[in-house]
């Protein structure tokens, strides 16, 4: 087993990382054990009597929650995590509803369980994908799902923008194979301002020799798209997309897409629509935002966005991430 799938099967065994009502992140958490189990099934009883013993003994998941669970009775510790889990079911029924042909998994009819009926179409690889890209503390190959999840990215945006609008890769990050954006991994931050000032119609306001020669980054704007209407001239639709996978990052990382960073470097006309990606699907059982007050002032593509535009899309085949989820989708807790 490679060294990256034993990472990934060392830390399947561990609880996420989150708050124990984060239940959007519960329930990535049981799909990758469902998964991951040789029958592609998980039951609600397999978590509760799992994950409790774990919070207890191994200080898993929510610490500070944890912590309150120890001073109660065992009985009332019983009820806290039957709730929880309830409540996590109740978010992956509300996906079966939501994500339709593009979700790989069933709830059994008493709702006491979940079934990964395997990967039988794109739209089910992409669905893996997204849920791996949430997930990245548990997989090791991050630098091939965060490219591929940029590239999905770029593909999304350009079918939300009308036809004709002009979208491209900026990161200087990826390292996804035949990416338009391979010049950027090794272009100077100076000649990426000159072309975008170029792109956005816009004038430089910095100075070339007050940009290192040796910073090769891009400031964290990952995709820049605009619209245009044919007569060559300024003032037309400009769009800033970062996309983050980190679940506890990208809130601040929506500030590396404000104007206000920017300015400073060359003049924008008006505001670019900010764009944040994420894989998660950061919604409630009930369909609402896990919480909206931690969008500020951008357009939020989730999971349920992103799909929405990758039906019947074979793109992914293309991705390097296509035998990575494919070899993620190999691994069998009891096989090893």
């Amino acid at each position: 087993m490679d060294t990256a799938l034993v990472k990934f099967k060392n830390k399947l065994e561990k609880l996420p990382d989150c708050n124990n009502d984060e239940f959007y992140r519960m329930a990535d958490y049981i799909e990758m054990k469902a998964i991951a189990n040789a029958d592609g099934f998980y039951a609600k009883s397999d978590f509760t009597n799992e994950k409790p013993k774990r919070a207890a003994d191994l200080g898993e998941g929510d610490i500070e929650e944890n912590k309150k669970l120890k001073k109660l009775s065992n009985a009332k510790k019983n009820d806290k995590w039957e709730n929880l889990a309830d409540d996590i079911y109740r978010n992956l029924e509300s996906r079966v509803k939501e994500y339709k042909e593009f979700y790989p998994f069933t709830l059994t009819d008493n709702k006491l369980g979940i079934k990964f009926n395997g990967v039988t179409t794109i739209e089910h690889h992409y669905y893996v994908l997204l849920l791996y890209c949430s997930n990245l503390a548990y997989t090791g190959y991050t630098n091939v799902l965060t490219s591929s999840f940029e590239r999905v990215c770029e593909k999304a945006l350009k079918k939300i923008l009308p036809e004709g609008a002009d979208v491209r890769l900026f990161g200087s990050s990826n390292v996804e194979e035949g990416a338009e954006s391979d010049e950027w991994k090794t272009t100077k931050l100076w000649d990426k301002l000159v072309w975008l000032s170029s792109f956005l119609h816009s004038k430089l306001v910095a100075q070339k020799d007050e940009i290192s020669v040796y910073n090769k980054g891009d400031r964290g704007l990952d995709i820049v798209g605009r619209i245009t209407f044919g007569d060559n001239l300024s003032h037309f639709p400009m769009f800033f997309g970062q996309c983050a996978c980190s679940p506890d990052q990208w809130q601040s990382k929506q500030m590396s897409i404000s104007p206000d960073r920017w300015t400073s470097l060359l003049t924008l006309n008006h505001h670019p629509t900010r764009m944040i990606f994420i894989p998660q699907s950061f919604r409630k059982a009930n369909g609402e935002w896990q919480d909206k007050h931690s969008i500020t002032q951008s357009v939020l593509v989730d999971r349920y966005r992103i799909l929405k535009y990758m039906k019947n899309d074979e793109f992914f085949k293309e991705l390097s991430s296509y035998g990575v989820v494919n070899t993620l989708l190999s691994y069998k807790e009891s096989s090893f």
